[in-house]
């Protein structure tokens, strides 16, 4: 029942985590490599007065190849979300991520009941479905990045068996992973556009209720108009442009 539990939240914090990037690249000035940036440099700051606070050290556990495949995630999840909609890109991670993982127990030898075989198997089938040419088919450079993002998260996930205690391994691996995002955020430095809203919203990684009532997931491109500040007008209603910010205020 635990792990049920654990499995739930997980998710729940997966769709919240989706909800919140989504809002934060559609309805602010914010740009995809900045906010991966702030997004890793805030998890390892958090993680790491975490860690400290237990009497221990933030670069203890980890590894250098769970943190590429964190920043991997991170970076491919907030560039496809630039085209994508919440709904779409929640679909083609999850799926990429559940074929990744079953794919390498295959490899591994491990047997497959007929329930993770049937998970496989719908997987695969969604994936094909959304990614099939079609009136209703995604941008293909947003679904391939969200699929790059699925495939990272499931090698770190695998990766992350193996890597001891799970708050000082997370909190190695974000640290590890701030040289990564760095490097990314100074090579898109010439087309950054960081705005307050945008750059608060991945300090609210948790699921929360406002994002998911304010949110709705229609698909937008920001390469066809330049960023706009958060207070100029917009088709969008105002509580959906203020959204990350509001999140922020009420946890």
């Amino acid at each position: 029942m635990r792990i049920v539990l654990l499995t739930a939240l997980a998710m729940l914090a997966f769709a919240g985590n989706s909800l919140l990037c989504r809002i934060a690249l559609r309805d602010t000035a914010i740009d995809a490599a900045s906010f991966t940036a702030i997004r890793i440099a805030s998890g390892a700051l958090m993680l790491a007065i975490l860690l400290r606070a237990q009497g221990k050290r933030p670069m203890a556990g980890g590894s250098w190849l769970a943190a590429l495949m964190l920043f991997s995630y991170a970076a491919f999840f907030s560039f496809a979300y630039r085209d994508l909609s919440a709904a779409t890109g929640a679909l083609l991670l999850f799926g990429a991520v559940q074929m990744t993982m079953m794919g390498f127990g295959l490899f591994s030898g491990e047997r497959l009941g007929p329930v993770k075989l049937g998970g496989l198997a719908i997987a695969l089938g969604g994936l094909i479905a959304l990614l099939l040419p079609g009136l209703a088919a995604p941008p293909l450079l947003g679904a391939s990045f969200m699929v790059a993002a699925g495939v990272s998260w499931g090698v770190y996930s695998i990766l992350g068996k193996g890597l001891g205690e799970p708050t000082a391994a997370t909190g190695g691996n974000f640290m590890r992973a701030v040289p990564f995002a760095a490097a990314l955020g100074l090579a898109a430095m010439n087309h950054s556009s960081v705005d307050l809203h945008g750059a608060l919203t991945p300090f609210c990684r948790a699921p929360s209720r406002r994002a998911w009532a304010t949110h709705c997931g229609t698909p937008h491109s920001r390469r066809s108009a330049p960023p706009r500040p958060p207070s100029s007008s917009s088709a969008c209603p105002r509580s959906r442009r203020w959204a990350a910010w509001c999140c922020c205020r009420s946890r």
